[in-house]
């Protein structure tokens, strides 16, 4: 797996990420400064901008979206 760090400001942070096989995506949504974001909402689009999934992140920041199939994604 590889992990990326992305900086969120003021507006939606879109991430693309393309995955090799069926799978899930996991990660963590925190503040500039590290602090954990409880329940902010996580969508996954296609490259068709279709909504694949959303989930909204746990008491530490953290979410999973599961069963992925290969392909290309946004996660906003």
């Amino acid at each position: 797996p590889q992990a990326v760090s992305v900086t969120v400001g003021e507006r939606p942070v879109e991430l693309d990420v393309v995955l090799g096989g069926a799978g899930r995506l996991a990660g963590s949504v925190v503040t500039a400064d590290g602090t954990p974001v409880r329940d902010a909402a996580v969508t996954l689009t296609n490259v068709h901008g279709e909504v694949v999934a959303t989930t909204r992140s746990g008491r530490e920041g953290g979410y999973v979206i599961t069963e992925l199939v290969a392909g290309e994604y946004t996660l906003a």
